[in-house]
């Protein structure tokens, strides 16, 4: 086909178009013009109505889901705050606890130099001579008894009368050899006085566990040399070496020793209040 014949086609078709159309035809076609518009109509507004009640589930949905939000973040505040709460409580609690057992530290510890203080004040010696034994007592309770072999103490280059209560006031595990002393001028200046020549070396007199008094009297075991021993100046209940350890470790600086116990009383009397 050439381009002569495609315009001659092309001008019949419009030509044929642009006849007047019959008034049945055109009666249909606007009422099936009309038929078409009322059913898109329809189902624009039946789109219309679904899209607005999807648009509404969709708002009431985003409603619920920002309302879930918040409480998520109010519950998930609520719990960092019962963490952080959580937290201060342990570590109140941690520093209670310390400070419960410090302070029971403390009380044991205390309640201990109690008993020990109470255990120095009542704690003595007691000597019981009709029996010839020593007795390491308590209140009025005899705790140990131990033999003795001089009872009443025996006195060696000493006849200086003992009073009838003495108290410790120094002990020696091995008596140390005898030392020299201080004594004061009359320009105030202390000057070193060595010990004399020719006197007796307490360390061989006294021997081991060695207990001194306010008095003459002096608790010891056996003599290294027992010449020395009587030439030395005391009171000497003569005690066994064991006894002597046992007195030595038991006795306290400070304790009392009853030597004799009042005529009105049989049983040994209580501590004396120091």
């Amino acid at each position: 086909m050439n381009l002569r014949d495609a315009r001659s086609k092309i001008s019949g078709l419009l030509d044929e178009w642009s006849r007047p159309a019959p008034g049945a035809a055109l009666v249909l076609f606007g009422v099936a013009s009309l038929f078409g518009s009322a059913v898109l109509q329809s189902w624009l507004t039946r789109e219309l109505t679904a899209a607005r009640g999807a648009l509404s589930n969709v708002q009431a949905a985003n409603a619920r889901m920002t309302s879930a939000v918040e409480e998520y973040q109010s519950l998930r505040a609520l719990r960092g705050h019962d963490v952080d709460r959580l937290h201060r409580d342990i570590s109140y609690l941690t520093r209670s606890r310390k400070t419960s057992v410090e302070t029971t530290l403390k009380i044991q510890e205390e309640h201990r130099l109690l008993e020990k203080q109470w255990e120095v004040m009542t704690t003595y010696l007691f000597l019981d001579e009709p029996t010839r034994k020593i007795h390491l007592m308590r209140g009025l309770q005899s705790l140990e008894s131990y033999a003795v072999s001089h009872a009443p103490p025996r006195a060696y280059g000493d006849d200086t009368p003992l009073p009838p209560l003495a108290r410790v006031t120094s002990k020696e595990r091995f008596a140390h050899p005898e030392r020299g002393t201080y004594q004061e001028q009359a320009d105030g200046q202390l000057l070193w006085a060595p010990p004399q020549a020719g006197t007796s070396v307490r360390a061989n007199a006294l021997g081991e566990y060695v207990i001194f008094t306010d008095s003459t009297l002096i608790l010891h075991g056996p003599p290294r040399n027992p010449v020395e021993h009587e030439n030395f100046p005391h009171h000497c209940l003569g005690l066994s070496l064991p006894v002597a350890q046992k007195l030595y470790a038991k006795s306290f600086i400070g304790a009392k020793i009853l030597l004799k116990a009042p005529e009105s009383q049989e049983e040994p009397p209580a501590a004396p209040v120091p």
